[in-house]
């Protein structure tokens, strides 16, 4: 989801919403808090991070928490398009503290977020990384190309 996009569907959202709602917005903390080769929109991944801290700090007390969800990389249709992304993939599985992440893993700490784990985290991004972000680098091998 874009910054635009996000502003917009709160907007059109806020009058359904409670206290107890939950807004979730999908980031990518590697090309967002970092430079990754290829991946081109880490700015706009940033000012969405930003903007997901602000809408939950003007509206999260009456309409819900506003939270990112920030996978590491897992292969997507979109993925393949970044360069060097199965070697990110790669070291991130075999350096990561609890391994690969999957899309089963992302999917399953959405569900957790819905189900209220995110009412106590609101405007912050819910790295979902097995450990990878904490390590303070993003794993890349440096023969893939």
């Amino acid at each position: 989801v874009c910054v635009y996009s996000l502003i917009e569907m709160s907007r059109g959202l806020w009058p359904y919403l409670h206290p107890a709602s939950t807004v979730l917005a999908m980031t990518f903390p590697p090309g967002s808090q970092g430079v990754m080769p290829g991946y081109n929109v880490g700015a706009c991944k940033r000012h969405l991070e930003e903007t997901i801290a602000l809408l939950n700090r003007d509206h999260g007390r009456e309409k819900g928490v506003v939270v990112g969800v920030g996978p590491t990389a897992v292969w997507t249709m979109a993925s393949r398009e970044i360069p060097y992304i199965k070697g990110y993939i790669e070291a991130t599985a075999e350096q990561a503290p609890q391994g690969e992440v999957t899309k089963e893993d992302i999917a399953s700490a959405v569900a957790g977020l819905v189900d209220g784990m995110a009412l106590h985290m609101g405007g912050e991004i819910f790295n979902v990384d097995h450990g990878a972000f904490a390590l303070g680098a993003m794993l890349v091998k440096s023969n893939e190309t």
